[in-house]
């Protein structure tokens, strides 16, 4: 999957061990540090415009209340997320996926979030993606395979990756092209078993270089970390 010699390196919400975590400062400064790509969160608001926000509410990591189903995008774009070492006030709204897809400059992995399956997040993901003309590059990732078969009727194009604590099951692979495991259970394992040879491989989320190294010697095919910067520095 990757032509670079090394796995691909992909910044976790943007550069989130820098910068406020799925903020558009997150995302610069992904780019200035020279990931491949960014994985980002996204959210349906009330009104179904698809936001990026990792947490089902915005209490975290924002200086508003509440659920992001409950609110509207007119709200969510009012709040200011919490900046970290002084980042452009204007980079700090809580983005909509559109201004994310204006602003990103890498290659997206997007995590479908939802409390339920909610098919109209695939569609509505799809679509944008689509007339940013980025469905070829875009990766979209989910825990639930019912996500990823609703994408897979949207478009044949997007590769999908199955999010797992472990290996994703039987029916998450049917729908998928990409195998995303966590990092502890990789890890763990060192390596694959036979049934998924031939699989690509991403791993989150390695934040240490012992850890990158290790995975990068199995052969996996692309590490999510926080600190991109960190892990780059194993192949300058």
């Amino acid at each position: 999957m990757s032509e670079l010699g090394r796995p691909l390196v992909i910044a976790h919400r943007g550069a989130s061990g820098l910068a406020p975590e799925n903020s558009l400062a997150a995302f610069a400064l992904a780019v200035e540090l020279g990931a491949d790509r960014i994985e980002i969160d996204v959210r349906l608001a009330r009104d179904g415009v698809p936001v990026v926000m990792h947490d089902a509410t915005v209490d975290r990591t924002s200086d508003g209340g509440g659920r992001v189903s409950d609110l509207t995008w007119d709200e969510l774009r009012r709040l200011r997320l919490r900046p970290k070492r002084g980042e452009d006030p204007a980079l700090l709204g809580l983005p909509s996926l559109e201004q994310t897809l204006e602003h990103a400059r890498l290659p997206l992995c997007v995590e479908l979030k939802s409390e339920r399956h909610e098919p109209e997040l695939a569609r509505a993901v799809v679509a944008l993606l689509a007339q940013a003309n980025l469905l070829e590059s875009a990766w979209i990732w989910s825990f639930d395979w019912r996500d990823l078969a609703a994408v897979g009727e949207h478009s044949s194009v997007v590769k999908r990756g199955a999010l797992a604590l472990r290996w994703p099951g039987e029916e998450a692979m049917r729908c998928a092209e990409l195998l995303v495991p966590f990092v502890g259970h990789q890890l763990l394992v060192r390596g694959r078993p036979a049934r998924y040879e031939g699989w690509p491989v991403v791993v989150w989320t390695v934040n240490r270089l012992w850890m990158a190294r290790r995975l990068a010697a199995q052969g996996v095919d692309g590490l999510v970390s926080d600190w991109p910067d960190r892990l780059l520095t194993l192949w300058p």
